[in-house]
């Protein structure tokens, strides 16, 4: 029996970085656990009334920060995440915690993350398709929620439907719409001599 392997290239992402900030060597091993993992997850989180999960990159960041990959340390932390999430008194230490002290360790992990993808794409394949990919990606996501915040106004935004108006204005659902979009057409569907395939 073949084992399942997964189509989401956004968990795949997930668990290529990981593997790439922990020094260890992806195979599709990794992908078929991370993948059943979070499928049991999701299970458990429904049969308990809660919603679907999925994996974070901001684990990723936090790997590459502390350099700490180790299963054990992450069952230490899912036990503190439960008695934050059971425990008032427990979640009040949380709470507790100085504002700056959050914030300064939520710009690192995202610099972390930040420089992880830069990685991720400096080993991708150097092809005109690729670097168009990443390049508009990076365009849109950064400057169209800009030019329609300030150039288009806000009169503009409230002509559109929710769902547009969620896609103008979010870069990272603009970025993931247009990054595989654009994958799909130049990378899959056309097969030219700069194509990445």
């Amino acid at each position: 029996m073949q084992p399942f392997y997964a189509s989401s290239r956004v968990d795949e992402v997930d668990y290529v970085a990981t593997c790439s900030v922990a020094g260890v060597e992806l195979t599709p091993r990794h992908v078929n656990r991370g993948i059943r993992a979070e499928g049991l997850g999701c299970l458990i989180a429904i049969c308990l009334g809660g919603l679907p999960c999925t994996s974070y990159t901001q684990n990723i960041g936090i790997i590459a920060t502390t350099r700490v990959a180790s299963r054990f340390v992450v069952r230490v932390a899912a036990v503190i995440l439960l008695l934050y999430g059971l425990c008032p008194k427990f979640g009040a230490l949380l709470v507790a915690l100085p504002r700056p002290v959050l914030g300064g360790v939520f710009v690192i992990v995202c610099a972390m993350i930040v420089a992880s993808g830069l990685g991720l794409l400096a080993r991708a394949q150097p092809t005109r398709s690729n670097q168009t990919v990443a390049g508009m990606t990076l365009v849109l996501a950064i400057g169209l929620p800009i030019y329609v915040q300030f150039v288009l106004g806000a009169a503009w935004l409230d002509t559109l439907p929710r769902v547009w108006r969620l896609m103008v204005t979010n870069p990272v659902v603009l970025a993931v719409i247009v990054a595989l979009t654009l994958n799909l057409l130049l990378n899959e569907l056309w097969s030219g001599p700069d194509s990445g395939r």
